[in-house]
């Protein structure tokens, strides 16, 4: 573990997953104990609330697995890798087969076969260009906000469960619906893959169009009702050409070469077509191999963005995340805790000594100002956001577990989020009723309703955290 990776794949993810679903539940003070050790030897520590639950989880998930054992993570993945080169093999064949099918014969015992040059652009371009294009838009109107899966992708999850054997796991759900930023990870690795397999049916229509001209007699021609114009195919084939135009590689046919014609003129003489088909090559390349790559290079680099970037904001996230955290802050702070501002909301009457012992000890904070809020006073709430620019350990909102009201409650966090920066840590200390001044917890159901606001928020660097009375050092063991 003083190695410790730190950054995170989808592997991982698997792992992780698998890890907590057997987890979930379980209360093993020597498992926390363990956890607690393997933090104390990562030295530094992010300051970034989502970077610190990123490597601490990721700490949890290292310090349980079992040395030299294949987990689900690996086995899954060796089925992506699996149903990448299916897929990518099928697409090779599907392209080399294509492009076979696009030959006409020309003789009565077809000894000379040939291309019409405009079925050949639409059909091994065009076609390619519209489900590109098509599923740019359903990305950006549909799959960006809902993370849907296209039936490509669909198909290939379910060929991945069942060669992976973990069909019936909850794995799946979990990467499928887990919190914001969490899915992106497999529909990003899922689009790469798709994209391979496109990349694979470009290689397969380039191979299978030198076979043809290997193998075979090919001509190449172009059909037309209009008469001498072709449609334009020259002027349309000479600004296809232009990207490439300056290497003098693949040149496009020029009018001299090129004999219009109604129907069936064919390029007989070896000149026109070799004057043809390193046009065609060269277009199949630029036009449909070299985008795929780069779509392929731009899904690995989202989906390696998603990963540096996981929220990990599901609610079982932030439940495992709070049951590790609560038994490291309940650990006195060996160094200085000072800047924390309390923000009284609602008028709570609760002293600030009396929540004092319970900030120091669990959140490691000292109050250094108290202020009020949502208390119908304009100006003590101006004042209250003001001092928050100076808060250096964030913000501890005080608020009584009976008193939720989440529209009011959102927009009294946007207020602080907005003042104090995307990087402030906010913590809502939930109180219960009041006993002889002194605070009590929460009952479990308007604890449970604010647990749920919270994980709504799905703002990594906000929390909620239930008043207790303090234990005493000797029992916190």
């Amino acid at each position: 573990m003083a190695g410790l990776k730190r950054k995170w794949s989808l592997a991982d993810l698997v792992d992780f997953e698998a890890r907590l679903l057997q987890w979930e539940g379980v209360d093993s003070a020597s498992e926390r104990q363990r956890y607690r050790a393997e933090v104390a030897k990562l030295g530094g520590w992010p300051r970034q609330e989502g970077a610190r639950r990123r490597l601490g989880l990721r700490t949890w998930l290292e310090a349980g697995r079992p040395d030299g054992q294949e987990g689900p993570g690996s086995r899954a993945m060796g089925a992506v890798r699996l149903t990448g080169g299916l897929l990518g093999t099928a697409g090779f064949l599907a392209g080399i087969g294509m492009m076979r099918g696009l030959l006409q014969p020309h003789d009565l015992f077809g000894a000379t076969r040939a291309y019409n040059v405009w079925v050949f652009l639409a059909a091994v371009l065009g076609a390619q260009w519209l489900l590109l294009l098509g599923g740019l838009l359903g990305y950006v109107v549909v799959r960006r906000e809902t993370g849907a899966l296209t039936l490509l992708q669909r198909g290939a999850v379910w060929l991945v469960q069942r060669i992976s054997g973990l069909a019936d796991r909850a794995v799946w759900k979990g990467l499928l619906e887990g919190g914001a930023g969490y899915r992106s990870v497999l529909s990003w690795r899922l689009a790469r893959l798709t994209q391979g397999v496109a990349v694979a049916f470009n290689l397969g229509l380039l191979a299978g169009f030198f076979g043809c001209l290997f193998f075979l007699s090919v001509r190449f021609y172009w059909e037309s009702t209009l008469e001498g114009s072709g449609w334009g195919l020259l002027s349309f084939i000479e600004a296809m050409a232009l990207p490439w135009s300056w290497s003098g590689l693949g040149p496009p046919p020029v009018e001299s070469d090129i004999d219009y014609s109604v129907l069936e003129k064919f390029f007989y003489e070896k000149a026109g077509v070799e004057k043809m088909w390193p046009f065609l090559m060269v277009s199949v390349v630029v036009y449909g191999l070299l985008p795929r790559l780069g779509v392929w290079v731009l899904c690995l680099h989202r989906e390696r963005r998603a990963l540096a970037t996981l929220a990990f904001q599901a609610p079982r996230h932030r439940d495992l995340w709070r049951r590790l955290t609560k038994v490291e802050r309940t650990v006195a702070s060996p160094g200085q805790a000072d800047g924390v501002v309390l923000i009284d909301v609602g008028g709570t009457n609760v002293r600030t000594e009396a929540v004092r012992e319970f900030l120091l000890r669990e959140l490691r904070v000292n109050p250094s100002s108290r202020h009020a809020a949502a208390v119908l006073d304009e100006d003590r709430e101006k004042e209250a956001l003001e001092t928050i620019r100076a808060a250096d350990l964030g913000v501890v909102l005080l608020v009584e577990g009976w008193a939720l009201s989440p529209k009011q409650m959102r927009a009294l966090y946007g207020r602080v989020r907005a003042v104090g920066g995307e990087d402030l840590a906010i913590n809502f200390l939930v109180l219960g009723e009041l006993r002889d001044g002194q605070p009590t917890a929460p009952h479990a159901e308007e604890w449970r309703e604010w647990v749920a606001f919270v994980d709504s928020l799905q703002d990594p660097a906000v929390e909620a955290v239930a008043y207790e009375t303090p234990a005493r050092v000797e029992e916190e063991a």
